[in-house]
């Protein structure tokens, strides 16, 4: 988060430890209210499965040459004890409704050493539900290779494919299997960017209009985010608008694997506001 030039110094910092051991019957204890629930009560009628620790904490980020307090950074590599990260914040909504249809076996897609798909399997794993991951090339290094491990440990389905059109036929042959095993199989997006999956990210911002309102840190210039499926940043976009936050949303595109065009983000957050409009007229 950038600060205007007239930023202040910040608070205390988060005493917090920034990694958790990663235990395959690990759970996460998380408090069941949202920001954006606290807001608007009858969005609490949206499917939601507790994954995540909110709110997670804003520190002032340190850096050689720039001004004290001129840049924040929110912690959501806390976001859970289990396994921190931006994906926790969607698959709360997108493993509720998985859970609610019945479905014991989730299906995505991602490169070899895919963070969706290792979070996706963790907490599927503690909602009883079994993960397949279509996976495509990336280069490798040591940072992958621990990804592979872990999603190994966590019981989750390799499918190599060794390119999208590929990956879209694995991804139909994954559904074909679990169907025919009567595991009722469930779609989680790449990425784990959905309009109701999004909705993780809209309530941030009114997490981020909560903290700012306690004086946890001024109120931002600028808040930068990566963008990858583009669902964390559609949902910004969208939250910092029905909060209120005069902060432009700053994205930073991180693959060149069917990158988002503006066209798609914005359809993305469109489709979130419909849904909640549809649960809350008033929005």
């Amino acid at each position: 988060l950038r600060m205007p030039s007239r930023a202040v110094t910040p608070g205390a910092r988060s005493s917090r430890s920034s990694e958790a051991a990663l235990s395959p019957d690990a759970v996460s204890s998380a408090p069941a209210a949202l920001a954006l629930f606290r807001r608007f009560p009858k969005l609490g009628a949206l499917p939601r499965t507790p994954l995540i620790e909110a709110p997670t904490p804003v520190e002032a980020l340190r850096i050689a040459g720039i001004p004290e307090g001129a840049l924040f950074v929110k912690r959501d590599d806390l976001s859970s004890p289990v396994y921190g990260g931006n994906k926790a914040r969607k698959l709360e909504f997108t493993l509720a409704a998985a859970a609610a249809r019945g479905a014991r076996r989730l299906v995505t897609t991602g490169g070899i050493g895919t963070h969706h798909g290792l979070a996706t399997a963790i907490f599927g794993r503690t909602l009883g539900m079994r993960t397949s991951v279509v996976v495509v090339p990336q280069p490798v290094n040591e940072h992958v290779r621990k990804q592979l491990r872990a999603l190994l440990a966590f019981g989750a389905e390799l499918l190599p494919a060794r390119n999208v059109p590929v990956a879209a036929l694995q991804v139909v042959r994954a559904f074909t299997v679990a169907t025919l095993r009567g595991e009722k199989p469930s779609w989680v997006p790449t990425g784990g960017s959905s309009a109701l999956a999004d909705v993780g990210f809209v309530s941030a911002a009114f997490e981020v209009a909560e903290q700012i309102e306690a004086g946890v840190l001024p109120e931002p210039a600028e808040i930068l985010v990566p963008i990858g499926t583009g669902g964390t940043f559609a949902g910004l976009v969208l939250g910092a608008k029905l909060a209120g936050l005069r902060a432009r949303i700053v994205g930073v595109l991180v693959t060149d694997i069917l990158p988002p065009n503006p066209a798609r983000l914005a359809r993305l957050a469109r489709a979130s506001l419909a849904l909640l409009r549809r649960h809350e007229p008033s929005l």
